[in-house]
């Protein structure tokens, strides 16, 4: 059972790798090169599509990208990772993992009235939290995590990644390291007080 489990894990990597190899990587609307293509180029303003079905909807996510270095030469490659799970049976979640700090943005989408709403967005990242007392200021290792409760119809099929993980701070928080998500988001509901020691 495990073997076959892994082999569907692998499987279904290498079908989204192969989508990805053809997607072509634009700037400033023009068509620079593809995905894990050799180039001479350095990106700050580089990106590309990915297209998603989400309730049978067609979803496209403008999303920034990077280049690395291997043995000396630059190629195109990923900055996020998606995956869409299932919530419950009227909301997915689509989730961009971060390949490079390991951090992850949740977009959660809800089929109302046939039509897709984000209904709440996170973020969850590596933080460092400044505990003050009196006499000094120690620093923790931390999670950032921000939440955001909303009701946004999806209009335009395209969405920028760029534009869709806006939070004031009054949305975010740092929780210890020692608490797992699902702890720091339980405790910060119920207003209860972290322990950083």
């Amino acid at each position: 059972m495990y073997k076959q489990i892994m082999f569907l894990f692998v499987f279904s990597l290498t079908g989204f790798a192969q989508k990805l190899d053809k997607a072509p990587v634009f700037e400033n609307n023009k068509r620079i090169g593809f995905l894990n293509e050799q180039t001479t180029k350095l990106c700050d303003d580089c990106y590309y599509f990915n297209s998603e079905n989400i309730f049978n909807k067609k979803i496209s996510f403008k999303l920034p990208l990077t280049t690395t270095t291997q043995d000396g030469l630059n190629f195109f490659d990923l900055l996020y990772w998606i995956k869409i799970s299932t919530y419950n049976k009227n909301t997915k979640i689509i989730e961009f993992s971060s390949t490079i700090t390991g951090s992850f943005y949740r977009l959660y989408v809800s089929l109302i009235n046939n039509k897709l709403v984000i209904i709440k967005k996170m973020t969850f990242s590596n933080g460092r939290y400044t505990y003050k007392t009196d006499d000094d200021n120690y620093m923790f290792p931390s999670s950032y995590i921000c939440l955001q409760t909303t009701n946004k119809v999806i209009i335009n099929d395209t969405l920028n990644f760029n534009n869709l993980f806006k939070f004031n701070k009054k949305e975010c928080f740092d929780c210890p390291i020692k608490y797992s998500l699902e702890e720091c988001l339980k405790m910060k509901n119920k207003k209860e007080k972290f322990e950083w020691n």
